[in-house]
C-alpha cells in the first residue's frame, strides 16, 4: 500500500511538472507571436528561400564560390592555400557538398568550425532558434519553433519532418555554447542570423574600458517636462500625422542637433536641481520642423522604450545614478542646463572620467 501510494505521488508530481512545462512553452510562444511579430516577419523575409541560410553562411565565413572552385582561407593552420575543389558525395542517402583544399588536401564542409557542424537538421531551424532565443534573452519557445518548423517543411516540400526532440537538442546545444554567460561568441552568431548588432555591458565601467570601436556611443537628453502621447495633445497630433505607433514621448529640440535614427539617449529628468530619473530611450524617428517665428529649425524626435533584446550601451545601476548625479552637481547644474536643456548633446569627457574614477573607488 505504501509503495503504491508513493508511485501514485511520483506520477502526480511528474504530471504537474509536465503541465507547467507545457504552459511555459505556450506562454513563450505567445510572447514571440504577439510581441515580436514584426521581428519574426523580418527574419522570414531574409531567409524565405531554402538556400538562403547556406548563402548567408558562405558570406559570413567570407568564402566565395567560383564555379567548381572555392576561394577561401584554409582552416588548416599549417596551410596557406586560398583555393579548394568543390565536389558532391552521398551522406545518409543525401547528396552533400564537400570542399577539398588544393594544397593540403584536407576535406571540410560549410558547417566546419561552427556550432552547426555535423548537424542533420536544416540550417533554417538553427537560425530561427538563435533568433527567437535572442528575442527572449536565452529562453526557448519550443511550441513556436515546432509550429514554424512544420510550416517550413510544408512550404519547401521536404520529406522529413523536424521533431520536437530535434528542436530540444538544438536549443540545448545553443544554451550551452552560445547563450551561456561564459560564452564570448554570441555576437558573431547574432550577426549571422541577421539579429540587430548588440552593444551591451553590465556596467558603465565595462563600457568605458572597452575599445572605442566596440562601444556604442550615446548622448544625454536633459528635460524638465515630459511630452508623452498620453497627456500631450501636440505629441498625439504629431504621432497621428506621421502614423507613428507605440510612441513613448516626443521631444522638441530648440535647435537642429546632430542626432539620427537608432541613437541611444540617456534621458535625465531634473526637478528642483535634483535628478529624479534616468532611463535609456531609443530614437526611432526624426523630423525637422521650421516654426512660424524664429531662426531655428526645431527637431521633433520620437523616443521609444525598447524591449530587453534591444540592448542598451550599458546597464544603469544605482551606483551609476548616484555618481552621475554627483558629477552633475560637481560640474554645476547651470552648465549642464545651458549646454543641453531640452536638447541633446554628447556627455562631456570630464564627466565620463569623473564617473569612471568614482566607480573604481578613487576619490
Amino acid at each position: 500500500m505504501g509503495r503504491k501510494y508513493q508511485n501514485n505521488q511520483r506520477k502526480r508530481r511528474k504530471r504537474e511538472k509536465n503541465k507547467k512545462v507545457r504552459e511555459e512553452e505556450l506562454r513563450l510562444s505567445q510572447i514571440v507571436k504577439r510581441k515580436y511579430r514584426k521581428e519574426i516577419e523580418k527574419f522570414e523575409q531574409q531567409f524565405s528561400a531554402i538556400d538562403d541560410c547556406q548563402v548567408r553562411l558562405l558570406k559570413w565565413k567570407k568564402w566565395n564560390l567560383k564555379g567548381t572552385y572555392l576561394m577561401f582561407k584554409c582552416p588548416n593552420p599549417s596551410c596557406d592555400s586560398e583555393r579548394a575543389y568543390v565536389y558532391k558525395k552521398k551522406n545518409h542517402g543525401k547528396k552533400v557538398v564537400r570542399y577539398q583544399c588544393m594544397k593540403c588536401e584536407d576535406q571540410f564542409s560549410l558547417t566546419s568550425d561552427t556550432i552547426f557542424h555535423k548537424t542533420r537538421s536544416p540550417l533554417w531551424i538553427w537560425f530561427l532558434s538563435i533568433y527567437s532565443m535572442a528575442l527572449l534573452d536565452g529562453k526557448v519557445p519550443v511550441a513556436f519553433l515546432k509550429e514554424r518548423s512544420q510550416r517550413y517543411v510544408d512550404d519547401n516540400n521536404l520529406n522529413k519532418k523536424i521533431s520536437k526532440e530535434q528542436i530540444l537538442r538544438i536549443t540545448e546545444k545553443l544554451k550551452k555554447e552560445v547563450f551561456s554567460k561564459d560564452c564570448q561568441g554570441i555576437d558573431k552568431y547574432l550577426e549571422l542570423v541577421g539579429f540587430p548588432r548588440q552593444y551591451r555591458y553590465d556596467s558603465f565601467l565595462q563600457w568605458y574600458d572597452a575599445d572605442r570601436d566596440n562601444r556604442h556611443p550615446w548622448k544625454t537628453g536633459w528635460r524638465t517636462r515630459v511630452h508623452t502621447t498620453k497627456n500631450n495633445e501636440i505629441a498625439k497630433k504629431i504621432a497621428a500625422d506621421e502614423e507613428l505607433e507605440n510612441v513613448y514621448l516626443v521631444l522638441y529640440c530648440k535647435e537642429q542637433v546632430g542626432i539620427k535614427e537608432n541613437d541611444w539617449i540617456l534621458c535625465v529628468k531634473i526637478k528642483n536641481e535634483k535628478l529624479l530619473h534616468i532611463k535609456w530611450l531609443h530614437v526611432s524617428f526624426v523630423k525637422s520642423l521650421r516654426p512660424p517665428k524664429g531662426p531655428y529649425e526645431w527637431q521633433v524626435i520620437q523616443l521609444v522604450k525598447k524591449e530587453n533584446f534591444e540592448r542598451r550601451p550599458f546597464k544603469i545601476t544605482r551606483s551609476f545614478m548616484k555618481i552621475f548625479a554627483g558629477a552633475v552637481k560637481e560640474f554645476g547644474f547651470e552648465k549642464f542646463k545651458e549646454q543641453s536643456e531640452n536638447n541633446i548633446a554628447e556627455p562631456p569627457p570630464e564627466v565620463l572620467e569623473y564617473v569612471a574614477t568614482r566607480m573604481r573607488g578613487g576619490f
